[in-house]
């Protein structure tokens, strides 16, 4: 919970600065959506660790069902004692694992031509993170290309290239990581459910 409360903010947070950054081009419905994303990524955790909020879930759940508020319960506690311990060290990491992240990103727009700073792709591709958490989509595909394309020709490039480059980021990125998991699952995969009785006995 602690490594994904670390990457909604440094992605809010570097997607805020991109929206600075990218203020003269990125304006109307699109900048607004944006921007409410990047302030429902910084507000939703903390609904968690505001006692009030927190506990208006959990009265809705104890209504529900008593196993499910107890385990809430349980979570609330360890996610409360975690939160600066754990933070601490998982904000800095993961703004480290995202730097790469947008390295990767540069290197991409390099390799087909497109003249992008890295704090460009940076601030796209923080905002196109911040897009792709919406429940529309499959790990942000179609979101991710559709931002791109309007963006682009604001800056002076072709919206073709923005969704290439959009693809591209997905195959590289996200879809590599995944075969990676997948070929990791088949030589050891990890123990899931509870184990059989063995019928010898």
């Amino acid at each position: 919970m602690m490594d994904r409360f670390s990457d909604l903010y440094v992605v809010a947070l570097v997607a805020a600065f991109g929206l600075v950054h990218f203020a003269s081009i990125l304006r109307g419905d699109l900048a607004q959506a944006t921007w409410v994303a990047v302030a429902v990524a910084l507000i939703a955790p903390l609904l968690l660790m505001v006692r009030g909020p927190a506990d208006l879930f959990g009265w809705v759940l104890r209504r529900l069902t008593d196993r499910w508020h107890e385990s809430y319960r349980n979570v609330l506690r360890s996610m409360r004692s975690l939160v600066w311990k754990g933070l601490t060290l998982a904000i800095p990491l993961t703004a480290a694992a995202f730097a790469i992240n947008y390295v990767q990103g540069w290197l991409i727009a390099r390799a087909i031509g497109v003249d992008l700073s890295y704090l460009d792709v940076a601030s796209l591709l923080s905002a196109t993170s911040l897009l792709g958490l919406m429940p529309i989509s499959i790990a942000g595909v179609g979101v991710r290309e559709l931002f791109l394309a309007l963006v682009f020709p604001a800056l002076g490039l072709p919206a073709a290239q923005g969704v290439a480059f959009g693809l591209l980021i997905f195959v590289c990125i996200n879809l590599s990581t995944v075969l990676v998991g997948f070929v990791a699952w088949q030589i050891a995969p990890p123990p899931v459910g509870a184990s059989e009785p063995d019928a010898s006995f």
